[in-house]
C-alpha cells in the first residue's frame, strides 16, 4: 500500500469515528433521532453509519495485509 493510500485509510476512520461520536451525542439522551419512534432518520443513519463501519474495516484489513483483496 502506499503512503498516500494509508493517510487516505488513516483518514477514512478517523472520519469514521467523527461520525459515530457525532451521532451518539444527538441521541445520548433518547433512543430515536426523531421523535419518540423508529422513523427514516434512524434507519438512514444507521444505514450510513454501517457502510462507513464496513468501509474502515475493509480498509484496516487491506493495510494489516496488504496482499489480501476484500
Amino acid at each position: 500500500m502506499t503512503t498516500a493510500a494509508i493517510r487516505s485509510v488513516v483518514g477514512l476512520e478517523q472520519r469514521a469515528a467523527r461520525a459515530v461520536q457525532y451521532a451518539q451525542e444527538l441521541i445520548a439522551d433518547r433512543a430515536y433521532f426523531v421523535g419518540d419512534r423508529l422513523t427514516l432518520a434512524d434507519i438512514s443513519v444507521s444505514c450510513g453509519l454501517a457502510l462507513w463501519r464496513e468501509a474502515a474495516s475493509a480498509a484496516a484489513c487491506q493495510r494489516s495485509w496488504p496482499t489480501t483483496k476484500n
